[in-house]
């Protein structure tokens, strides 16, 4: 019975055993299953393009993680500017097949001096500069110092040579001390008194130039978009990434930076006899986004991300009797302010404003697709709802034609230095013809102009232009935005060699006779043109006579010694001269205003209604 029992005793304590065992050690299938360790990769990163916006920039950097086993890693990206908008970071993958992105975490970090070289030498110089500038305030008052213990040994001096003598009677003063003594007193005081006051001098000069150096050095990082006292941060951005296959990958991190802006520029070289110009656009850019741009492909695009979005609503717009009106919603301001607002100022308000549009803030939308064109790396966006939302943008590049990108034809260096930099776009020549023209009334000079068609693929955009005769630079003019096919006026310069002058040769008034009651003014006015170039030169002249804002005023244009090619309801009058070498050109005009004897004409430029015309005349009465 025993041997029984004991057998069945050692059979419980190894069923127990072998399920211990089985419990502590898990199948080797489950084992091979468990998730592998995460591994930690810091890696480097450089900036490999920019797309820039008029406000900000599309910024992409290239990681290079190395060969990678299979697993799971974090890769850290650190060194990332501040200004980078975290919502609009992007990474994708070399090969999505095989390296998946799973997750992105962004970071700031402080440092306790900045990474880039360029502002540690500055920030350096910038703390040598103030330690200088202490030494100099530690120097000036130990001179000050100095200055008030010469002046008190010398009162000190005067005081003890004027005490009365032992042998003196009392109250009488009698000299202790010889000529001699004072004589050598002064000579050591004024000694003294210059070399300090030279020494002052000198220290207040190096405290002027040291705190000139200060401030440049200071508005040098301030470019930089480093302030004084300041704690420098940076960003970085953690990717969990699972590779499903051994090998060599790599990353592309994106994302938005601001501090960035750009303008189109363009050199424009006029070459007369062949009526054709040349034209090399320049995108300008300026940034302080707190990271360089070293040989990196650069984009220029004229869309605006955080104007794409959904449509602003238009509100119903009403229209009433002034002492009718109610101004609802966003201008029930105006009504409370009628006493300081004329009611011209609310129509503009309510009917013509458009800062409703300018001013709202839309969320951004993906990026529209692009479709490039064959005509020198150029890119123009076919987004419809880009396009439907054209009217609402403030730019009048935007709101011609749908955003355009251009590419630069190679890899530039832009640094975050706060500084414009010009990059070459494209080049390419238009047939023009050439004018001149004149507006003698507001100007006294004859301008160049280019007159043509915009035959490239591209609109060519608002900027600044440089205009060169050939080689020689001969001044800067401005552009409007010019589409594709569009017919262009292109002022370029002004030419000395013509000359134009403008004078009132009369002024003739007629009264309204006996049974009459209106008067008659005539204005006589004469215009010179000069042509001292040695070829024919076209020249188109303009002027205006005054439009009547009442109906009891008349205007009308009287003798003219040629009749104008084109008269305006604006009441511009426009003449063209063909002028051969040295010739001089007398046009004579005349115009006659008739209006209430009792009243004298008051010309402005700007539009009245005819209840203003009036109140303006009676302004004017005898």
């Amino acid at each position: 019975m025993k041997t029984a029992y004991r057998i069945a005793l050692g059979l419980i304590v190894a069923l127990s055993a072998m399920l211990s065992n089985l419990s502590a050690e898990p199948p080797r299938n489950n084992r091979d299953s468990a998730a592998a360790p995460q591994k930690t990769l810091e890696v480097s990163s450089k900036i490999d393009r920019v797309t820039v916006y008029p406000d900000r920039a599309l910024v992409t950097r290239e990681v290079k993680t190395g060969n990678l086993v299979k697993g799971v890693y974090e890769v850290q990206v650190k060194d990332l500017p501040m200004p980078l908008q975290n919502e609009s970071v992007r990474v994708t993958s070399s090969d999505p097949d095989n390296l998946k992105v799973i997750g992105l975490d962004i970071k700031t970090y402080q440092l306790e001096r900045p990474p880039e070289d360029k502002i540690r030498a500055l920030q350096d110089q910038l703390q040598q500069l103030q330690d200088a500038l202490r030494v100099i305030d530690d120097n000036t008052r130990l001179l000050q110092a100095e200055r008030e213990y010469l002046n008190a040994v010398k009162d000190a001096f005067l005081r003890a040579a004027t005490q009365p003598s032992a042998s003196g009677k009392e109250g009488t003063l009698e000299p202790r001390l010889a000529v001699k003594d004072y004589e050598e007193m002064l000579k050591y005081y004024t000694g003294k008194l210059r070399t300090n006051t030279e020494a002052t001098m000198k220290e207040d000069l190096n405290r002027r130039e040291t705190n000139k150096k200060i401030a440049l050095v200071s508005n040098e990082l301030s470019k930089l978009g480093i302030y004084q006292n300041t704690i420098p941060q940076k960003k970085s951005v953690k990717v969990n990434i699972e590779v499903l296959k051994d090998g060599d990958y790599g990353l592309a991190l994106s994302y938005i930076n601001f501090g960035v802006n750009w303008q189109a520029s363009y050199d424009i070289r006029v070459f007369t006899e062949a009526k054709e110009m040349e034209l090399i656009a320049y995108g300008v850019v300026t940034q302080n986004s707190g990271e360089d741009w070293l040989n990196a492909s650069l984009s220029f695009s004229t869309a605006r991300p955080a104007l794409q979005g959904w449509l602003p609503e238009l509100p119903p717009c009403y229209v009433n009797l002034p002492h009718n009106v109610e101004v609802m919603g966003k201008y029930n301001d105006l009504k409370r302010e009628q006493s300081t607002l004329s009611q011209k100022d609310i129509n503009y308000q309510v009917l013509l404003s458009n800062d409703g549009a300018q001013n709202s803030v839309v969320p951004a939308r993906p990026p529209a697709p692009e479709t490039t064109l064959g005509l020198g790396g150029t890119t123009i966006r076919t987004d419809l709802d880009k396009m439907m939302l054209n009217q609402y943008l403030p730019s009048d590049v935007a709101s011609s034609f749908s955003s355009v990108v251009f590419h630069t034809p190679k890899r530039v260096d832009i640094l975050s230095d706060g500084a414009p930099h010009r990059t070459s776009l494209w080049t390419n020549k238009l047939p023009v013809r050439f004018e001149y023209i004149s507006t003698p009334k507001i100007s006294p000079y004859v301008y160049l102009r280019a007159l043509g068609t915009n035959k490239l693929a591209t609109p060519i955009l608002h900027g600044t232009i440089n205009v060169f005769m050939g080689s020689d630079f001969i001044g800067s003019s401005q552009t409007a935005s010019i589409l594709p096919d569009e017919e262009f006026e292109l002022t370029l310069t002004v030419d000395e060699n013509l000359r134009v002058k403008r004078k009132l040769e009369e002024k003739e008034e007629k009264g309204p006779g006996f049974f009459g009651s209106s008067k008659h003014i005539t204005y006589s006015f004469i215009i010179e043109l000069e042509n001292y170039k040695k070829e024919n030169s076209i020249v188109t002249l303009v002027d205006q006579i005054p439009v009547s804002q009442n109906e009891n005023i008349t205007v009308e244009l009287g003798q003219c010694s040629e009749q104008p090619v084109e008269k305006g309801k604006d009441g511009k009058l426009k003449w063209k001269f063909d002028l051969k070498p040295k010739e001089t050109k007398k046009l004579t005009f005349t115009f006659t205003v008739s209006l209430p004897k009792n009243y004298d004409p008051a010309f402005y430029n700007e539009t009245f209604t005819q209840d203003q015309g009036i109140q303006q005349l009676k302004m004017k009465k005898y």
